[in-house]
């Protein structure tokens, strides 16, 4: 067990993972792929700290490292996504009501720029590329679980 491990599971008396522990979990997830955030900090210290609020500069990375992306990528190799947003693999009904539905989601949610490949341009979701985005997110969430689709 690397020290940073030590530290963080030291720390049970305290209710909320801090800036700083966000930051080292987030540097370990990035060196080790196999990396498990639940082997480390308590799940419900986790579930606390979530419902409290995570550091804004660090979500997009604290979500990828508590969904495992890392592994989730490994397991599937590159281009995953990609052919999961293919449209000519998708059920004609899930497509449809995603379709619909993407023009009425998250129309007033800002977007963090940091994560979008349109980095440095006005960006909302209701333009073109924020729909597409949207639509393939979707649409590939509903071809990789096909048992659950789009709901």
């Amino acid at each position: 067990m690397t020290p940073e491990k030590a530290v963080i599971r030291g720390n049970k008396d305290v209710s909320l993972i801090s800036y700083h522990e966000w930051n080292t979990l987030v540097g370990i997830y990035k060196e080790d792929v196999n990396f498990d955030t639940l082997q480390v900090v308590e799940r419900e210290r986790i579930r606390k700290s979530l419902l409290n609020g995570i550091p804004s500069n660090l979500r997009g990375d604290i979500w990828c490292m508590l969904c495992r992306c890392n592994r989730e990528k490994a397991m599937h190799g590159e281009g995953m996504y990609k052919k999961l947003a293919d449209p000519s693999i998708a059920n004609k009904n899930d497509e449809h009501r995603i379709r619909k539905d993407v023009g009425r989601t998250f129309t007033n949610y800002p977007a963090s720029l940091k994560y979008l490949e349109c980095e440095g341009k006005d960006f909302n979701w209701k333009s073109e590329a924020g729909q597409q985005m949207l639509y393939n997110v979707l649409l590939a969430y509903a071809n990789y679980d096909s048992e659950i689709g789009y709901v």
